[in-house]
């Protein structure tokens, strides 16, 4: 009996004590897991802050854009450079912009201040390819990077060229027209019923170029009858003056004012509208160019300015691209060489896909 009774209580306590291992080893389980699970916290807490606070990366930090246009005149070309520096400064670039006011001669001035200070790229609208041919080819060979916007100064002097056909552009236009007298007149109209006027510049020979294909492409339709072929400069006060007189000259029988670009057809455009002018219904005119701005979608809503060639596109996406071109040009991830932009059609019907 007392056997029996000694092996119970030596059963209880070794049972007493497998429990109690047990419960011990839960008790240093748990430990351990709460322990390692606070450590993986804590590296994850860190590894987090790490991510949240770190800087990006800017592509442009510690270069420079000179952007040199030949004007900043007019809301199209403020834009256009707006536009640019907020998209390049997004980037980490230092950004200026000049304008040379239509000059070549300051316009190289500007080409070789931007070299001499060390500007990593010259973002370049030139008055006139050629006659900057020589500053940019010295600039590309100083190093730095010429990308060239519509006017090309050679393959030689630049590293990367963007623009259209010149040729394409001024048909453009004369298809503009040619549509809107098939809508106005019926592509059946008699031969010389849409008496027409021409106002164009030979500033550069890109423009010349333009000019001459407009009015080639507008002869090939024996619906247009050409009255006088004028020559101005691109300037909105000289494009008032040339529609003035033409008025003068043949009155209101003038159907169609047929320009190259957007200074020039703002003036066409001022004098049209204005009480000066004898036309009694100038919304029947047809009236084209190229460009496109807020004044210039105004007067279309009007139905005053019937066609616009717009180089690029949509200008908004078209700087897009070039502020993407150069900066993959400078960070060597393209190569240079040319790049092809549209020519949009743009009228009252789809102004507003251009931005307004």
């Amino acid at each position: 009996m007392k056997k029996k009774i000694l092996s119970l209580v030596l059963a209880g306590i070794l049972g007493a004590s497998i429990l109690s291992g047990c419960a011990a080893n839960e008790e240093n389980s748990e430990s351990v897991s709460v322990s390692e699970s606070e450590d993986v916290t804590e590296e994850a807490t860190e590894e987090s802050v790490d991510v949240s606070t770190e800087e990006p990366e800017l592509s442009g930090e510690g270069k420079s854009i000179s952007a040199l246009f030949f004007s900043l005149e007019g809301e199209y070309f403020t834009q256009f450079d707006g536009w640019l520096k907020d998209g390049f400064e997004e980037k980490g670039y230092k950004y200026e912009s000049q304008s040379c006011n239509f000059d070549p001669v300051t316009q190289i001035e500007q080409i070789e201040n931007a070299t001499a200070k060390g500007s990593t790229a010259i973002w370049l609208w030139a008055v006139d390819g050629k006659q900057v041919h020589d500053a940019c080819k010295a600039a590309k060979e100083a190093g730095v990077i010429i990308y060239s916007f519509v006017q090309n100064p050679g393959d030689d002097a630049v590293t990367m060229s963007r623009g259209t056909d010149e040729k394409e552009c001024g048909e453009v236009i004369a298809q503009l027209a040619i549509e809107w007298a098939d809508k106005e007149y019926g592509a059946d109209a008699e031969a010389g019923s849409i008496d027409t006027i021409f106002i164009g510049n030979e500033t550069s020979e890109n423009m010349k170029t333009r000019y001459e294909a407009a009015i080639e492409g507008v002869k090939a339709d024996d619906r247009f009858n050409i009255l006088e072929t004028v020559t101005t400069g691109s300037s909105t006060v000289e494009g008032q003056e040339a529609t003035e007189n033409m008025y003068a000259k043949y009155g209101d029988t003038i159907d169609a004012i047929i320009t190259i670009d957007g200074a020039t057809v703002l003036g066409v455009l001022a004098y049209i509208d204005s009480e000066a002018c004898p036309e009694a219904d100038p919304v029947r005119l047809g009236v084209f160019a190229t460009e496109i701005d807020t004044e210039l979608a105004d007067y279309m809503r009007r139905g005053l300015y019937d066609g616009a060639g717009i180089n690029g596109g949509n200008p908004y996406e078209n700087v897009l691209e070039q502020i993407e071109e150069l900066d993959q040009l400078i960070n060597g991830q393209i190569e240079g060489g040319f790049s092809a932009v549209d020519i949009g059609m743009c009228t009252a019907d789809n102004v507003e896909e251009y931005g307004y």
